[in-house]
């Protein structure tokens, strides 16, 4: 089984990838051994066997091949504000139309789309829809809850000088993470640029223009 774990950047992609790793790992349903990762730190694709890869940019050929697909998406202003707190990417409308088009590739092959808002509301109410995609009833979800939100970069395993290999959170991979965190970072022109451009995308999203 190979099940891609998708996210536009800054949406909450590095909890969803784990909270599909916690799940599968921790469910007695689920007995064979997955392996799991960043998809440029697994070699050799074709021979991992059961594997949860975590990426960004839409790949044609794994989005084919996979069994399920998981997103999960973030109001637009947020995600770039975020880009600029954590990366110090500088605010240009080149990235948020790379942002909605790889948005619009995921969305057609997705099985389960997180929304960043919903998951900051109740995690839990997530964490039970990934249990039903995968066919899982035996896990307290509380428990699967409370491991997440232990989860950092100083968590055990191997690790570089950016990011754990084994959960994939960057040090200091929370920025402010609330929602409309973007008031009083973007300036006024760019976010009007924003909205106006891609209106159709924040309505049809639920958020507010």
């Amino acid at each position: 089984m190979l099940i891609l774990s998708a996210g536009m950047k800054r949406s909450g992609s590095t909890w969803l990838f784990n909270a599909a790793r916690e799940i599968l790992t921790s469910s007695s349903s689920f007995v064979t051994k997955l392996k799991s990762g960043w998809v440029d730190d697994l070699v050799s694709i074709p021979d991992l066997g059961n594997a949860l890869i975590k990426l960004h940019n839409f790949d044609v050929e794994l989005a084919e091949r996979a069994d399920l697909v998981i997103y999960s998406h973030r109001d637009l202003r947020d995600a770039i504000a975020s880009m600029q707190r954590m990366f110090n990417v500088a605010p240009k409308l080149e990235i948020a139309e790379h942002l909605i088009s790889q948005d619009a590739k995921w969305r057609k092959v997705a099985d389960y789309v997180m929304r960043y808002e919903d998951f900051l509301v109740c995690p839990e109410n997530i964490l039970s829809g990934l249990c039903d995609l995968f066919g899982i009833k035996d896990l307290d979800i509380s428990s699967i809850n409370a491991k997440l939100n232990a989860l950092s970069f100083d968590s055990s395993g191997e690790k570089n000088i950016r990011y754990n290999y084994q959960n994939l959170y960057h040090q200091g991979h929370v920025t402010n993470g609330k929602e409309g965190a973007w008031k009083g970072q973007l300036s006024e022109d760019f976010v009007a640029l924003l909205e106006r451009n891609y209106g159709d995308w924040f309505v049809s999203n639920g958020y507010v223009i």
